[in-house]
């Protein structure tokens, strides 16, 4: 099985293909989410946009509250995922584990990426590289969709049973059709470059 990835890994010198294994500190949106690197300032085009449409109304320190809140929501929502995974489906790799994989079939793998909900400057510093995995690798692909309910906590045993199940998202639902693919485990980076 071949998929392709976005990596940070500085593979400058190296000889194809590169045997590797999954953990990666490089490779896992869990850490990267549970690091304080992920509280970061607001975004200048967001903070703009409080400025032009709130003015004093919405000043900074409530904005900053917001997205303290928003981070706090989605990590919580992260535990109770992968409480549902460790409980009922403790044979598919954990979200805390894995390296993330664009789905096979994707033609334009950034643009893809980028409807996921990464930026271009995220993805700028990245370099896509082809990997295979061992013949019986369990994967797990995953809807998107079953993901947006950071701050609806009542939804949550309900969306992971959904996400981990591989059950499709409902038409017209955000984020319909757009699925990650989950790894744990050795692979072989192929080559880099898009």
């Amino acid at each position: 099985m071949r998929y392709q990835h976005f990596t940070l890994w500085d593979l400058a010198g190296h000889e194809f293909p590169i045997a590797a294994k999954t953990p990666d500190d490089a490779s896992f949106y869990w850490r990267h989410r549970f690091s304080d690197q992920f509280r970061k300032p607001l975004a200048p085009d967001h903070a703009e946009f409080f400025a032009s449409n709130f003015g004093p109304t919405v000043g900074p320190g409530l904005v900053a509250a917001i997205e303290a809140r928003a981070v706090e929501a989605e990590r919580a929502k992260e535990l109770a995922f992968e409480a549902v995974r460790s409980a009922h489906y403790p044979t598919l790799p954990s979200r805390q584990q894995s390296i993330f994989l664009v789905p096979e079939g994707v033609g334009a793998p950034r643009e893809y990426m980028i409807g996921m909900g990464y930026s271009p400057s995220e993805l700028s510093n990245r370099t896509l590289v082809e990997i295979e995995l061992p013949e019986h690798a369990v994967v797990h692909e995953g809807h998107l969709a079953h993901l947006n309910c950071n701050s609806r906590p009542h939804l949550w045993e309900g969306r992971a049973h959904h996400y981990w199940s591989g059950r499709p998202a409902h038409p017209g639902e955000l984020g319909e059709g757009l699925r990650e693919v989950l790894y744990v485990g050795e692979f072989r980076v192929l080559r880099a470059g898009e």
